[in-house]
């Protein structure tokens, strides 16, 4: 059934846009479109409630849906193509030779999700446990609160270093070339609304039941704090992924979010990306809309953040990985042999440690995007995409590379489902504080870059990961339990 109906709504919808544009009628369209049917199946299973509405692969396919078969149809019906590149001949045909790509690797990922081993190793689990991992919710409790006060240490060292509270607005809105080389502190600053949030909710997750508006109170709390200590500096992910990381905490240990209400938060979610895409631009200028003196609609031309950039731009890969592919094709540039995936990993460590680091992806994609010799980091001078799982497969390893990365992500995408599921059984503490940042890292996987990942597993996993192990013990158990049943824990809702 999920099949036939998706298969069946990317078929008309595919019609009624090339109807209605007649620069569709291209081969491109055929590739693109099985790309979305098949991504489309677990679409479909979401909305048919199979699969719970945080479920990563539920999420990988609404995102991409989107990234694989809508933007390369909505960039030629907008025609709205990326400044300052090379462009491709025919964008047509580019998308063509990369949805094909895709195609064969997204095949590879529904075998390797979706068959029937699969789906009964994502609902069962392991099959015995050789070591008893023993959880003290106390020791928590201490650790954490002991964390939170080192992230509110640390953003106090940030008020001090940049001249009070009015010095770390402007600094955070106008001059944000002084931050430059204080990312530790920085990332160590924003993490303590998400662990005090973490704390409130673990610590009294049963006098939360039933109460929605304290529940409201405390993720409107979260994202305005969250926006204040790390949001201003421009950057949409440091607000957005603690809230949602803190419903789907709330979803796992308190009460099940329902689709309604994640649909009316999925609004604003839009509404927020918007306004924050003009005030990355603009600044606190951004103010003037709410003020009256601009309409939204000026707002959107001077800083050039409309519907289309904000689609296409933000939510897009597909102009910016085909127009890599087409230049790989042509020979233009030179591989990074897993370069920019070390370059990401070694994000974290300190520069006396490792001086000598591979170049990073600025300088490949800059290399294709903007032409040889362009890239000058002393300069500035460097292209600041973002280019997705495919998209840096072909930085590093070339065409060949599009459809092989989708079998480690795929294996990535089941262990995720397998927390996931243990984390909604209720009794998983470890599991629902750990699959929060986990799924959102999987989904973002899709359409970021080992960088991001990296960055966002240290900011959002880092601290929580820290807190669970200083609050474990490991022992070897007597016994290995036997496997139970496919289903035996499960929900019938839930089953895959």
């Amino acid at each position: 059934m999920s099949w036939a109906l998706s298969f069946s709504v990317v078929l008309v919808t595919t019609i009624c846009l090339v109807l209605l544009d007649p620069r569709l009628m291209h081969w491109f369209v055929i590739p693109a479109a099985m790309c979305g049917a098949i991504l489309g199946i677990d679409v479909v299973d979401w909305l048919r409630r199979r699969l719970d509405l945080f479920d990563p692969q539920a999420l990988i396919g609404l995102i991409g849906v989107h990234l694989f078969y809508l933007a390369p149809l909505l960039h030629v019906m907008f025609d709205w193509w990326p400044k300052r590149v090379i462009a491709p001949d025919d964008w047509r045909h580019a998308f063509g030779l990369m949805a094909t790509l895709n195609l064969v690797g997204l095949v590879a990922y529904r075998w390797l999700t979706s068959s029937r081993r699969a789906r009964r190793r994502v609902a069962r689990g392991p099959a015995g446990e050789l070591w008893r991992v023993r959880f003290d919710e106390r020791r928590f409790y201490r650790f954490g609160v002991l964390m939170a006060l080192v992230g509110v240490g640390a953003f106090i060292a940030e008020l001090a270093k940049f001249g009070g509270l009015s010095g770390f607005v402007d600094t955070m809105t106008v001059n944000r070339d002084l931050l430059l080389g204080h990312n530790g502190l920085l990332t160590v600053g924003e993490s303590f609304p998400s662990m005090i949030f973490t704390l409130v909710v673990v610590r009294w997750r049963r006098e939360l039941v039933g109460r929605p508006g304290l529940i409201v109170a405390l993720l409107l709390a979260l994202a305005l704090v969250q926006f204040f200590v790390g949001g201003l500096r421009g950057s949409r992910s440091n607000t957005l992924w603690p809230v949602v990381m803190g419903l789907m905490l709330v979803h796992f240990l308190v009460q099940r979010i329902s689709r309604r209400v994640m649909a009316c938060a999925a609004v604003v979610f839009v509404i927020f990306m918007f306004v924050y895409g003009m005030y990355k631009n603009a600044g606190p200028q951004v103010l003037d809309i709410f003020k009256g003196k601009k309409s939204v609609a000026e707002m959107s031309q001077e800083t050039g953040r409309d519907a289309p950039a904000m689609l296409l731009g933000d939510f897009g890969r597909a102009d910016v990985q085909a127009i890599l592919l087409e230049r790989r094709l042509e020979g233009v540039g030179e591989l990074a042999w897993g370069g920019t995936y070390a370059a990401g990993l070694l994000l974290p460590v300190p520069d006396w440690i490792v001086p000598d680091r591979p170049l990073p992806k600025m300088y490949y994609g800059t290399e294709l995007l903007q032409g040889q010799g362009v890239y000058s980091f002393e300069d500035r001078q460097w292209a600041s995409n973002v280019y997705g799982l495919p998209g840096e497969a072909i930085l590093n390893f070339g065409p060949p590379a599009v459809p092989l990365v989708f079998i480690p992500f795929a294996f990535a995408v089941r262990g995720v489902r397998r927390l996931h599921l243990r984390g909604l059984r209720g009794d998983r503490l470890p599991a629902a504080l750990l699959a929060p940042p986990l799924g959102i890292a999987t989904m973002l996987w899709l359409s970021s870059d080992c960088d991001n990942i990296t960055y966002l597993l240290l900011q959002r996993l880092g601290p929580i990961g820290l807190v669970l192990l200083l609050s474990m013990s490991v022992r070897r158990s007597d016994t290995v339990p036997e496997p139970g049943p496919p289903h035996a824990a499960v929900p019938r809702r839930l089953a895959v």
